[in-house]
């Protein structure tokens, strides 16, 4: 536990020179997590249509996921333009066909840059942790459903997460790159981590996602891209490489329409679709108190205003 703790302390020590940045500069800065994942909102720009002309204010805003066998809501509470350009923090529920868990953490999201620091914690009910092999050996799909008799498979994942993105051509540049640490986990055995898709020999998992999205249609409302990704196990002396496509159609600054299908190309273990991002075709909805453009007639406030004269975090 105390390593656990050492270890949130390390990734939280970025925090405050990263929040005294200055957001407005000409840096062209850029998740939420990977894609069942990892931040992985990528579409080439953090910002949603729509939602970056609204003016600041407190708000709790939120998303959902909704496609085939899966929810995945999200909620978060803080300052600035939400779903634009914010400061303040995240609360996503996980709820699945095989566990159940919870992320929190801080976040600082910007149009071409966004970084979080925060934990999840996973509770498998179909799945317990797995006996540890050497370095020379694999997992199959058959491993992910077997049971160690008594034991349960739950972790805690500490994690810190900076996405980027950069206008080219078309489209947006862009870049993932992740750093988890998992706890919890009996010192012989291995867990399935289940949102980064990797069985780990704990504690650390690395990850960098590179990508393209070009933009399409008059408004720039239809995205579609090529993602490159590359997953590192340290204790386990493994690589897993994965490659794919992604889409994007904005219906309106509420409603979008997303598909994603990165399989893994490459690695020491055949997971086959649980080794891989899937979220074939889906809907993504998303809300805030005071609606897209904190304007609304009559809207009531949930929190006061930030007066005038303080001090504006997100600038």
């Amino acid at each position: 536990m105390t390593r656990a703790l050492l270890v949130v302390l390390a990734l939280s020590a970025a925090a405050p020179a990263l929040a005294q940045q200055d957001m407005s500069s000409g840096f062209p800065s850029q998740g939420d997590g990977p894609p069942s994942a990892p931040t992985a909102d990528l579409m080439g720009s953090n910002q949603a249509p729509g939602w970056g002309s609204g003016r600041k204010r407190y708000f709790i805003s939120g998303s959902f996921d909704l496609g085939f066998l899966y929810i995945r809501p999200r909620f978060s509470f803080g300052w600035g333009r939400p779903h634009a350009k914010w400061v303040g923090l995240d609360l996503n529920p996980i709820v699945s066909t095989t566990a159940l868990g919870g992320y929190g953490g801080f976040r600082i999201s910007h149009p071409y840059v966004d970084w979080r620091v925060g934990a999840r914690y996973t509770v498998p009910f179909v799945r317990s942790y797995m006996e540890a092999r050497g370095n020379d050996e694999d997992f199959d799909r058959g491993d992910l459903n077997r049971e160690i008799e008594g034991e349960s498979g739950t972790y805690l994942s500490l994690e810190t997460e900076l996405t980027l993105s950069f206008p080219v051509g078309g489209g947006n540049l862009f870049s993932e790159t992740a750093l988890t640490y998992v706890a919890g986990v009996p010192e012989d055995r291995f867990a399935y981590e289940d949102t980064i898709k990797v069985i780990v020999d704990p504690p650390w998992i690395w990850r960098q996602r590179v990508g393209y999205m070009a933009r399409f249609g008059a408004t720039d409302a239809v995205g579609l891209g090529l993602v490159a990704e590359l997953v590192g196990i340290p204790k386990r002396d493994m690589l897993v490489f994965r490659a794919g496509l992604i889409m994007r159609v904005w219906v309106s600054p509420r409603v979008e329409i997303r598909g994603t299908w990165i399989p893994a190309i490459a690695g020491r273990d055949e997971l086959g679709v649980r080794g891989g991002d899937f979220g074939l075709l889906g809907l993504r909805y998303r809300w805030s108190t005071g609606g897209v453009t904190g304007r609304q007639e009559g809207a009531p406030a949930v929190l006061p205003e930030f007066r005038e004269g303080e001090e504006d975090p997100v600038n």
